[in-house]
């Protein structure tokens, strides 16, 4: 009998074997056959194939006086998604189980930077020509897009977007950025929403990375995102299902521990009611309501979790409520699951906070108090800039928006989330005329970068036109100019 389970036991083994060599055939010769097309994330050490979808001169070009080592031939790429006719293909499905398999990890490369990862030799007229347009290219078009949907058996959720990704995608379309030819684009951003990554939002696009790869292993392009992570961590990097590789993260609630300074872009965090483009110039320096000073010290208004992520410092508000200068509104009442996490100030706190109005109480106030939530940042940030309420951050690893060329220092207050009890105090000390300068900054800021989706979009383009071509960029100086007249078109930041 034992002899008889041995031989089961073998021939299971060597049936799972044969398998096996069998699976990997196929993967190979699939991998051969669609050469031209399939993204492989290894070509850069396959010096001797066939297919080697980058050939990096290790050379010095001296473009205009200005000195760039390692640039890339100006010619294309001969690889295998940048072929003389450029056709996006996305990734086929080679097996069912894929698409109920777990959510595949995230393979970013932690070293990038514009030295090592970014594609020079897209960019040469830019950097050789300061009226050269920042070229970018959006992909796939509505034809490939067509073209995939007869053939994506149902899957056709993959084109689902959300309100704010439109209005990005319009923003890009809309300016003279916008390359409809591949071959020619500097810059790539892809049709598929990446902004929210957390399978609980409801434009979230299950196994992404199934349907479609970054072209090039994700040189060059920009990946937008605000949220990623999810439930009960909400782990930074964690893209659930997408890898954005060598791309340069567009993202909001960017930390100091994981931001790639000089390749990502802190993005602002802001929901589907921010306007697609900007009324007009909403801040007048010379408004006299600035020199009046607020009856309210610090507000804030808000959730409070009782455990977990974030937990810490807004359990602790209801401490610094006076009911005069400092009020402090919290409430617990939020999730499916909030009664069994109550405590016992809940009802207290829930009775409180409707009686309030949100914006008036931000409007009447000098400081409103933006602490990190489950993430590092929150909607808060931009609507306390948007009613010249100085922001006081309780997130100490937040990277701030756009901070590569705003100067927060001069806008915000940084506080440490384990000293809140010393704000009051903190908050007091600060001189009127510097509290009216902030309060001006907050306004002209949010005016100049953050009061459209669409500024915010240019903003990024122009950030990296600067890094690209660096002998025109913007000084700090620059770019932190507070003054009447100061605007932004579609086409760059104006200093008048």
């Amino acid at each position: 009998m034992k002899t008889g389970w041995r031989y089961i036991f073998l021939f299971i083994l060597v049936f799972l074997l044969l398998f096996l060599l069998k699976r990997q055939h196929e993967d190979t010769s699939n991998h051969e056959h669609d050469s031209n097309h399939e993204h492989d994330s290894n070509h850069e050490h396959e010096s001797k194939t066939d297919n080697l979808s980058f050939l990096l001169t290790k050379s010095k070009s001296i473009l205009d006086g200005h000195e760039i080592d390692h640039i890339p031939p100006q010619t294309q790429h001969s690889g295998k998604y940048y072929t003389e006719d450029f056709i996006w293909k996305p990734i086929k499905l080679k097996r069912k189980w894929m698409m109920h398999s777990k959510h595949e990890p995230t393979k970013r490369a932690s070293n990038c930077r514009m030295s090592n990862c970014f594609n020079w030799g897209r960019c040469l007229d830019v950097m050789q020509s300061e009226n050269a347009s920042l070229r970018i290219h959006v992909y796939p078009s509505q034809e490939e897009e067509e073209t995939y949907l007869q053939s994506a058996h149902g899957y056709h959720n993959i084109y689902k977007t959300s309100l704010s990704y439109n209005k990005i995608l319009n923003s890009i379309r809309s300016s003279i950025h916008f390359e409809p030819d591949a071959k020619k684009a500097c810059l790539f951003v892809s049709r598929f929403d990446t902004l929210s990554r957390d399978p609980k939002d409801p434009f979230f696009i299950k196994l992404l990375n199934a349907h479609f790869y970054p072209l090039d292993d994700g040189r060059n392009h920009l990946i937008f995102n605000l949220f990623s992570g999810t439930w009960p961590d909400y782990q930074e990097l964690d893209f659930l299902g997408f890898d954005p590789r060598k791309a340069i993260l567009v993202k909001a609630s960017c930390t100091q521990s994981n931001f790639r300074m000089g390749y990502d872009i802190s993005l602002p965090l802001f929901d589907d009611r921010h306007p697609e483009k900007s009324p007009g110039v909403l801040f007048d320096p010379e408004d006299p309501s600035h020199d009046i000073k607020k009856k309210v010290l610090l507000v804030f208004k808000g959730k409070r979790y009782t455990k977990g992520i974030g937990s810490e410092a807004r359990n602790a508000l209801h401490h610094l409520h006076n009911d005069k200068d400092i009020l402090m509104y919290t409430t617990c009442k939020h999730g499916k699951d909030w009664e069994k996490n109550r405590d016992d100030r809940c009802d207290q706190d829930n009775a409180l906070y409707d009686t309030v109005d949100y914006q008036e109480l931000m409007s009447q106030s000098t400081f409103c108090l933006v602490p990190r939530g489950r993430r590092a940042d929150t909607y808060r940030f931009l609507e306390a800039l948007s009613l010249g309420c100085i922001p006081v951050v309780l997130s100490n690893d937040l990277v701030k928006s756009f901070s590569e060329v705003i100067d927060w220092t001069q806008v915000v207050v940084q506080a440490e989330e384990r000293l809140v009890f010393q704000l009051p105090e903190t908050l007091r000390s600060i001189p009127d005329e510097e509290v009216k300068r902030m309060r001006i900054r907050c306004l002209a800021i949010y005016d100049t970068y953050f009061s459209s989706v669409e500024k915010i979009v240019m903003t990024v383009l122009n950030i990296m036109r600067d890094r690209i071509r660096t002998q025109s960029a913007r000084t700090l100086n620059n770019w932190n100019q507070i003054q009447p007249g100061l605007s932004c078109d579609n086409q760059t930041f104006k200093y008048i």
